[in-house]
């Protein structure tokens, strides 16, 4: 049961009388802001944690996006993952003195896109 949880119990449990009524609502007020204030911490936290997450994700989204050349090229000579209309995903690099794309060796035409391949993620 959370700590408001309890707090309502409490309540509903007390048997008040004239005399005590009013240190018992000082009580009951003090227990429901202390329990707001740790809350109000934990909700902090998770926006916190949430934040960070949503940051973790975007900057995995942009390694992991396809990328068009006319948007911008790779470092020259990097090897990224290119991608032709007539042949799909291969492995390429991009050289920039003469404009052209190699495969294995050879020269590849039409590129529409590329991305930085991704080694495979260890298991956490």
């Amino acid at each position: 049961m959370d700590d408001y949880g309890k707090l309502i119990k409490k309540l509903r449990e007390t048997k008040y009388n004239s005399t005590t009524l009013y240190h018992v609502m000082v009580n009951y007020c003090r227990d429901a802001a202390n329990a707001l204030e740790t809350a109000t911490t934990k909700f902090a936290e998770k926006d916190r944690e949430i934040e960070a997450l949503t940051a973790e994700n975007a900057k995995l989204r942009e390694a992991q996006r396809w990328i068009t050349v006319n948007e911008r090229l790779p470092e020259d000579e990097d090897t990224v993952e290119a991608y032709t209309e007539s042949f799909g995903a291969f492995d390429a690099w991009y050289e920039s003195e003469g404009h052209q794309w190699y495969t294995r060796g050879h020269e590849i035409k039409k590129v529409t896109h590329w991305r930085i391949p991704q080694p495979p993620q260890k298991d956490r």
